[in-house]
């Protein structure tokens, strides 16, 4: 998989991850619920930017 089509993976996941429907989940206790998701995205994003932009040959 090509950096490029990581990073649109992140994006897609952050719309479903933060959009209504899914936050639902989190009905009693939405703050913690966002800021665990945050936390996890932001992490992804860090452990993805590592990497220097380079692309894996096979």
């Amino acid at each position: 998989m090509k950096q490029g089509d990581i990073w649109f993976f992140l994006f897609a996941l952050g719309v479903i991850f933060f959009n209504w429907p899914f936050l639902t989940v989190f009905e009693g206790s939405l703050a913690l619920g966002l800021f665990v998701l945050w936390g996890v995205f932001i992490a992804v994003a860090a452990l993805l930017g590592a990497g220097g932009g380079r692309d894996r040959k096979r």
